[in-house]
């Protein structure tokens, strides 16, 4: 599964990247009206997610962390192992800070076009402490990357027709840090 100490560095860049967005606060949309504007994709704050699922298609990879009674973030699996709450933290982080650069109606477009089919490339499901909307649980699907490479089309489902742009960092923050968990042992303390 990958969920070695060796995958530290990687995770401590996301937390670097993390740490710099909060230090300069959300990307404001630019002045220029020639330069495309940001939107937030979800209306919460990172304090608020209580679970997180990643799953990878391709590689059958199914991962969930929630936080436990006692606010440990576990894994959802037989073995319930506690990980270090530092990925958690950040990937619940990069999920309140999801922004999109365009909105694109599909229209009569398949769903493959966008690589959504035969199924995508990351599914993402959140869950927040708090009802927004009639709902607590939320889901993304991810598809291929833009012509242009610097932003991945993303859906709601496989039905959606409104598809969002969303810089290719945060996608690839968020899978970095939730395939390199760092499981703590029983004993181990938390930082």
């Amino acid at each position: 599964m990958g969920l070695k100490s060796r995958y530290t560095p990687p995770v401590i860049f996301a937390i670097v990247v993390i740490g710099l967005l909060i230090a300069n606060g959300r990307p404001q949309p630019p002045a220029s009206t020639s330069s495309p504007s940001f939107y937030y994709l979800f209306p919460f704050s990172p304090q608020e997610v209580t679970g997180i699922e990643l799953m990878i298609p391709e590689e059958e990879f199914d991962l969930i962390v929630t936080l436990d009674e006692n606010d440990d973030w576990r894994i959802l699996s037989e073995e319930f192992p506690k990980v270090n709450p530092e990925g958690p933290v950040v990937a619940s982080e990069l999920l309140a800070r999801f922004v999109g650069v365009q909105r694109i109606e599909r229209g009569e477009r398949s769903m493959d076009i966008f690589g959504f089919l035969p199924f995508p490339k990351y599914v993402v499901r959140f869950q927040l402490n708090r009802v927004i909307s009639g709902q607590n649980r939320f889901m993304f699907i991810v598809g291929d990357m833009t012509p242009q490479g610097d932003a991945y089309y993303v859906a709601a489902n496989s039905e959606s027709n409104i598809i969002d742009l969303v810089p290719v960092e945060l996608i690839d923050s968020l899978v970095m840090v939730m395939t390199n968990l760092d499981i703590l042992s029983e004993e181990t303390p938390v930082p």
